[in-house]
């Protein structure tokens, strides 16, 4: 997926300290994102803020999406987060990948057509990344973890041994609320259990609901390099 903004985690000083190190920690391990491949050529988020703020493209110079409008305090991903969970073990060693859950930090209610818009820019093209085991949470309901359900006749746990690599296709959505959230390995390693949460640059998830949210899109020519608003492309939410 695109590089969508992520709210700066709602944590302490020091509990930003132990967000790093299980990041810090699973990556020594091999398990890494792949996040930035999914939905290009678009960018899409759900922005905190209505309408009539989207009269012009939110880019600044250069294409890139203008940060006093779209950033990690106003926007979440729209609908529906993909992360692209990919584990190679840094050694030989066995590395068992026990299970996958969704650990929901805040749920509020969807913005309403008057708080928040969901915005699209289309400027670029990319390939699809490669995926081996497709999984799904939704994160509506009242639990504070959300269950991680497989397709296929794959699912964990999974031990990676001898250069095998694994990649967890993970399809987070939500039809109700805006809600923080972090998903939580449980794997193992010479007969130790752990459990780390995984985030990208310390920086939990964010995810919101798209419902009766007017819909603003802009794409941009890749020979002059001039915006022009388009139909927002619905496909993108799947």
């Amino acid at each position: 997926m695109p590089a969508t903004p992520s709210p700066e985690p709602h944590t302490s000083s020091s509990a930003a300290d132990i967000d790093q190190a299980d990041q810090s920690e699973a990556e020594a391990q091999g398990i890494q994102s792949l996040r930035d491949a999914y939905l290009c050529p678009w960018e899409a988020w759900v922005v905190n803020r209505p309408p009539s703020d989207f009269n012009e493209v939110p880019v600044v110079e250069g294409g890139s999406p203008d940060p006093e409008i779209i950033n990690d305090e106003t926007a979440g991903d729209p609908g529906t987060t993909h992360l692209l969970i990919d584990i190679q073990p840094v050694d030989s060693r066995p590395l068992q990948i026990k299970e996958i859950r969704i650990k929901i930090l805040e749920r509020t209610p969807a913005p309403t057509a008057e708080e928040a818009t969901l915005v699209g820019l289309q400027n670029g093209q990319c390939g699809e990344p490669p995926a081996t085991l497709d999984a799904y949470a939704d994160l509506d309901g009242g639990a504070d973890f959300a269950t991680v359900t497989f397709d296929g006749g794959e699912t964990l746990p999974q031990e990676i041994v001898d250069g095998r690599q694994l990649a967890v296709n993970l399809t987070v959505e939500t039809r109700t609320c805006d809600c923080l959230w972090v998903p939580e390995i449980v794997w193992s390693k010479d007969g130790e259990v752990k459990t780390t949460e995984f985030r990208i640059d310390g920086k939990d998830f964010r995810t919101i609901a798209t419902d009766g949210l007017e819909r603003r899109a802009w794409q941009q020519d890749l020979n002059t390099l001039e915006w022009s608003e388009i139909v927002f492309d619905e496909t993108i939410l799947d």
